[in-house]
């Protein structure tokens, strides 16, 4: 067994663990002052500060405009230093490989937009990362997305155990005025 083989998985591993610590996402999230607007992504990496909005099949260009304002209002928790690698990035739902940059908004698919965050230049330490991480999650408020409640299996079962004792009380007293009222044997 040659020493590469055994270093290969430690290497690996901790190019992993490296990755991790310098990557955050911040997913749903809106700016105390602007409930109503809903931020639902925010990348922090080494190649800046990516504020994610999704572009449906059936778009207009508000949605431009929108994508520019969530960017702002996120630099606007950000000291100084950092607004300037605040980018707005409009994601389109389908994987047509694009690229385009719109009135300074970069609109791409999810799979460019992971090769172009790999891929850019680095602006950001992990030290300087981890700050912005820090102060975006201590800003930020989760958004309250509505989700969508099923009933439970015990619901739906202790339904079916209703409705088996209704039609058997419904039986019951059906037979009862048929044959009369029965005699107790006490």
């Amino acid at each position: 067994m040659s020493m590469g083989a055994v270093r290969e998985p430690r290497h690996t591993a901790r190019q992993h663990e490296l990755a991790q610590r310098r990557w955050r996402e911040f997913r749903n999230m809106r700016h105390p002052l602007r409930p109503d607007l809903r931020v639902e992504r925010v990348l922090v990496c080494p190649s800046g500060v990516h504020v994610v909005t999704t572009l449906p099949a059936d778009a207009d260009r508000f949605l431009v405009s929108r994508s520019r304002l969530a960017a702002e209002m996120v630099a606007a928790l950000l000291p100084e230093r950092y607004r300037a690698r605040v980018r707005p990035v409009l994601c389109r739902e389908d994987d047509v490989a694009l690229a385009d940059l719109v009135q300074d908004v970069l609109v791409t698919s999810a799979a460019t937009l992971e090769h172009i965050v790999r891929s850019s230049p680095v602006v950001l330490s992990t030290s300087e990362i981890n700050e912005v991480a820090l102060r975006l999650d201590a800003r930020l408020e989760p958004f309250p997305v509505a989700q969508v409640t099923r009933p439970r299996r015990w619901h739906r079962r202790h339904g079916i155990v209703a409705l088996a004792a209704i039609a058997s009380g419904a039986t019951a007293f059906v037979l009862t005025q048929e044959a009369g009222s029965l005699p107790l044997p006490w």
